[in-house]
């Protein structure tokens, strides 16, 4: 009795034996001709998801573009956009997954921020980007953003500006904040209570548990030198201070400054990036590691699905938190009180500490 049917499992093949037929019946279910690439050269976007392939690029290096048919004419005729990369969650043998967002109407209390392009690149460089860019606009010609927030990366923003002469470019508040932050503990100014105090004046950092807020990029941009003069005021006589004083006007402050201009976020509803960097966050919990592409394409029209029901829908996308709103207002009150007046630089950079 204990020996019966083992003469069947016996004759069950090895998967070695078998595998190949077993794959290619997988790919024929799926509809594709196989999963697995050596370059991003030969990788195929199957057939039911061609409703979704925007672009693809295949001259030199090959870039892929997606969109939900229904979001390109949202972003023919919105003017307020977002965008961000990820690592973790981009297809095998390409460099990042990049995505446009796009403001479809946020106010006081809530942020309706929704993805709606979707590209995956070989690389990071001005012409990579620029090529992105373009076949974009050749798909979608009345694409013609205001304003866009990203992160300090140079080759985005220096292609943002080529194809968008135009544009305003509003860096990252949180990631200004993070760039004076590391630079200032590279000189070793955090190690001192009066080094705390002066890179706090320029930046909001988590010291137990407090936190300062970041001044000049709340002020009007004619009213940054004054700002940052009433800083360096009071701040430590050292060479490593006059080493991160030097470090901030050739990086951000100046007019031919690395960043001139682009961190600053006066009057700005959105400050940050952190809606493209929650989705990123939000999908990387749907997808593993380096995906392939099928399992790619099935998260994101899962995801343009998802956002366009919501759309339709004409609900809030995400509320704002309590003490978002609270320092979105004393923000606010405090530069106009500054504009009009009421108080003095000094006393208006102070508040906002």
């Amino acid at each position: 009795m204990e020996e019966r049917g083992l003469h069947l499992v016996a004759n069950i093949p090895c998967f070695q034996s078998v595998k190949n037929k077993l794959y290619r019946k997988r790919n024929k279910s799926l509809g594709v001709q196989r999963m697995s690439f050596n370059n991003i050269a030969e990788i195929d976007v199957p057939e039911q998801f061609q409703d979704i392939l925007l672009a693809d690029r295949i001259r030199d290096q090959r870039i892929l573009v997606f969109a939900h048919h229904n979001m390109r004419e949202i972003v023919a005729n919105k003017k307020k956009f977002f965008c961000d990369g990820t690592f973790k969650t981009c297809v095998k043998k390409f460099h990042q997954l990049f995505t446009i967002h796009v403001d479809i109407g946020s106010t006081e209390y809530h942020t309706n921020i929704i993805p709606t392009i979707y590209a995956l690149l070989p690389d990071r460089t001005v012409d990579t980007y620029k090529t992105l860019f373009c076949l974009i606009k050749s798909q979608i010609p009345e694409w013609n953003p205001e304003t866009i927030t990203c992160d300090f990366e140079k080759p985005l923003i220096q292609a943002l500006q080529h194809e968008f002469p135009n544009i305003k470019i509003v860096g990252c508040y949180t990631h200004f904040k993070g760039c004076l932050w590391r630079k200032a503990k590279m000189l070793r100014l955090t190690k001192s209570k009066l080094g705390k105090d002066h890179v706090n004046q320029s930046v909001e950092v988590a010291m137990n548990n407090t936190s300062s807020c970041c001044s000049l990029p709340l002020l009007p941009i004619d009213a940054q030198p004054d700002a940052w003069l009433y800083i360096m005021a009071e701040c430590l006589n050292t060479e490593d201070a006059t080493t991160f004083n030097d470090y901030f006007i050739k990086t951000w402050l100046g007019d031919n400054s690395d960043y001139a201009n682009t961190y600053n976020c006066y009057k700005e509803h959105h400050r940050t990036n952190n809606s493209g960097e929650a989705w990123n966050a939000r999908i990387a919990k749907k997808l593993k590691k380096k995906p392939n592409i099928l399992q790619f394409l099935v998260a994101i029209k899962r995801d343009m699905n998802e956002f366009w029901r919501r759309v339709v829908m004409d609900g809030p996308i995400s509320r704002k938190k309590i003490e978002t709103i609270r320092m979105n207002t004393m923000i606010a009150d405090t530069v106009r009180e500054f504009e009009s007046r009421e108080i003095s630089i000094g006393h208006c950079i102070e508040k906002l500490k």
